[in-house]
């Protein structure tokens, strides 16, 4: 090898892989790897009057704000709610559903009380009407133990799609209670 062939042949050997990977990203061609299922909420919200008071820390909060009229996805969501958190099995005690009622309250959700009944039904209170605002009811949201809003899950007016948003909020609560630090 001359000298010239040698520097050409290292050069190639060392820059060509940079130069070729900056390509395949600039191009599109890669697709970056996503462990979660949920979106991850653009803005901080904390929500920590959801929490439960014994065990605060320790309890994640699968959380969702119901619409005033409860048509065929938010009985979608009351239902992935309630199915999702027996399918929980021993990390029930580590997780909660929450529904937070709109302002109407009565038979309705006594109703939905019996018929969902591992979902906790949770009035808000007018101060808590700011908060609330900001989140809409085409989501589930999944709130850590410290009350900050982490990630939101679309609902589904077919019951089969919802179903399959249910394991994904299964999946990503499995996988943050198995790496959370509180025990």
């Amino acid at each position: 090898m001359t000298g010239r062939n040698g520097i050409l042949t290292v050069f190639g050997a060392f820059v060509a892989p940079f130069l070729l990977a900056f390509i395949v990203l600039k191009m599109g061609w890669f697709n970056a790897g996503q462990t979660n299922k949920g979106e991850f909420m653009d803005r901080e919200l904390t929500l920590s009057w959801l929490l439960p008071d014994q065990a605060a820390e320790t309890e994640w909060i699968i959380f969702y704000p119901m619409p005033q009229h409860c048509e065929q996805t938010c009985n979608n969501v009351l239902y992935s709610l309630n199915q999702g958190y027996q399918a929980l099995g021993k990390l029930q005690k580590k997780a909660h559903p929450v529904v937070v009622l709109n302002d109407s309250t009565g038979v309705e959700d006594e109703m939905l009380g019996k018929t969902y009944p591992f979902v906790k039904l949770m009035a808000h209170t007018p101060s808590q009407q700011a908060t609330l605002s900001q989140l809409s009811s085409d989501f589930m949201y999944l709130v850590d133990p410290f009350g900050k809003v982490v990630l939101r899950y679309s609902a589904k007016a077919q019951k089969e799609e919802m179903i399959m948003v249910t394991k994904d909020w299964m999946e990503d609560l499995k996988r943050l209670l198995k790496y959370a630090r509180t025990s």
